[in-house]
């Protein structure tokens, strides 16, 4: 069973809440989930 905890940064940062709150970060963030998904996957 494997488990992943997934922090993007701090909203207290007005830069980092500026761009976790853009359609464009949360793409961002989410291409980069499902890559260390498939590469996870790959290496077992």
């Amino acid at each position: 069973l494997s488990a992943a905890l997934l922090e993007f940064g701090f909203i207290s940062n007005p830069a980092e809440e500026a761009l976790l709150g853009s359609a464009a970060g949360q793409e961002r963030a989410a291409q980069a989930i499902a890559d260390g998904v498939v590469e996870f996957l790959a290496s077992k």
